[in-house]
């Protein structure tokens, strides 16, 4: 994991410890270039919400979607556009009642 992408993991984990009605939604992403990009993508969300359940977060407050290369931030034309859309996106959810 990217140090950028463990502090994403560490601030969501404080959010989540400071507001129990949050949960999260994480959608995983790939570029077209990679092979299986569905289970790459369903990879790399796991892997993020492994992190956050070793935390000590409850899988019950994390919802999974992954894409594979269907949802391009931007077009897959060159190695930096490829690298933006490797990704795990990270979407509150309000449970609040």
């Amino acid at each position: 994991m990217i140090e950028r992408s463990k502090q994403t993991c560490e601030d969501a984990v404080h959010a989540l410890n400071d507001y129990a009605w949050l949960h999260l939604k994480l959608e995983g992403n790939c570029d077209n270039t990679e092979n299986q990009p569905t289970f790459l993508s369903l990879k790399r969300t796991v892997a993020i919400a492994k992190y956050l359940v070793n935390r000590g977060i409850s899988p019950s407050r994390l919802q999974i979607e992954y894409f594979g290369a269907d949802e391009p931030t931007v077009p897959n034309d060159s190695e930096n556009n490829r690298a933006l859309n490797r990704r795990v996106v990270v979407y509150p959810i309000w449970e609040r009642k």
